[in-house]
């Protein structure tokens, strides 16, 4: 599931709770970009790492090199259910 995606399911079961999820996002972007290192190893090669979306069951995987941050995924942590 895609950011959008997320933003339209999360609008459907509630006015604005699609923007509250963009905006913990953005919150978190910004957090990363301040503070690269504070956030914990996904991999044993000590090269990804994630931070946990606020309220919502997502997570940012990300690595950093010097000053230069780059975002792999935002992706939910719980399985979406099934359709029948």
């Amino acid at each position: 599931m895609d950011m959008l995606t997320a933003f339209e399911y999360y609008e459907l079961q509630q006015n604005d709770l699609g923007e509250r999820f963009l905006l913990e996002v953005q919150k978190r972007f910004e957090d990363i970009v301040k503070h690269p290192e504070y956030y914990s190893f996904i991999d044993n090669k000590h090269i990804l790492r994630d931070v946990t979306i606020g309220k919502f069951p997502y997570v940012i995987i990300y690595d950093f090199i010097g000053e230069e941050v780059t975002v792999y995924s935002v992706h939910a942590t719980r399985r979406q259910p099934r359709h029948n």
